[in-house]
């Protein structure tokens, strides 16, 4: 079974791990990014050949995992929109913005499993993600499958 995959914010980061994912198997109809920034997210298109949208919650609609990779000073409001999602859907939510406080993701908590991570290698060799910490939900299955 393909999972979708959702980046919420078209940066740097996101296009890395995009590149990382597709170059290691995942078809790119399973992955949306989602962004303010038109260009961003037209690169995004042209380079991955991916779906991309200015709207959050469409773009989180079919995912399996959402991928939050925006800068900390707005990742608040984003969460806050991202909330209002059905919780019916078991969405894995993983956040990958450095410095970040926990306050700032609490609202998706509501019996969903959300995950914060760091960076733990150079993002544009290969996507390596380190986990910190697990807020609600989750295994160790899972954290081995998400960051090994």
């Amino acid at each position: 079974m393909t999972q979708g995959i959702c980046f919420i914010g078209a940066g740097n980061m996101a296009a890395s791990l995009i590149g990382g994912l597709i170059a290691n198997g995942t078809n790119a109809s399973s992955i949306n990014a989602c962004d303010t920034n038109p260009d961003a997210l037209q690169r995004m298109q042209q380079q991955y050949d991916i779906n991309t949208t200015s709207d959050s919650l469409a773009a989180c609609e079919s995912a399996d995992i959402v991928i939050l990779a925006v800068k900390p000073q707005v990742m608040q409001v984003v969460c806050e929109k991202l909330a209002s999602l059905s919780a019916e859907r078991d969405r894995l939510f993983i956040s990958i913005a450095a410095g970040v406080p926990s306050s700032a993701i609490d609202q998706l908590q509501q019996g969903r499993r959300v995950w914060h991570t760091t960076n733990n290698g150079s993002i544009t060799l290969q996507p390596l993600i380190d986990c910190r910490a697990g807020h609600t939900g989750g295994n160790a299955d899972e954290k081995t499958i998400l960051f090994s």
